[in-house]
């Protein structure tokens, strides 16, 4: 059940997506910076450290 939610999610969230492209990048990049400042803290979290072992 959770996979046909999440393909029905997908399903709604590409069309906008596609809508939100063909607008403004600046739209999407404060909504990418809002998003990860509310609820993607913990992916940065973990990517910071592997980004340091890079040079």
């Amino acid at each position: 059940m959770r996979t046909s939610g999440f393909a029905w999610i997908l399903l709604h969230w590409v069309p906008l997506l596609l809508l939100f492209s063909n607008m403004d990048m600046r739209r999407i990049r404060r909504i990418c910076h809002i998003m990860s400042a509310s609820g993607v803290q913990v992916e940065d979290s973990e990517r910071m450290p592997n980004a340091s072992n890079y040079p």
